[in-house]
């Protein structure tokens, strides 16, 4: 899977930009603090012809997309 490349690229945040909340992380990670977690052993492997998103449950109407649907809502 390739993901699209995106439309425009974003100014970055000015040096030391903050929300201003307690507690809050930082807006940019320093690269020395930066970790990913990853919990699967194996990623999942999905057929982006065949995958399908489904919304269904407690929503007014429910609804299927397809992968490529997805992708372009995004």
């Amino acid at each position: 899977m390739v993901l699209p490349r995106a439309a425009r690229r974003l100014a970055p945040p000015p040096t030391g930009a903050s929300l201003g909340i307690p507690g809050l992380t930082p807006l940019v990670t320093a690269n020395d603090r930066f970790y990913r977690v990853d919990t699967a052993i194996q990623l999942p492997q999905i057929d982006p012809t065949t995958w399908s998103l489904r919304v269904t449950g407690m929503v007014s109407h429910p609804y299927e997309l397809s992968f490529a649907r997805c992708w372009r809502s995004l």
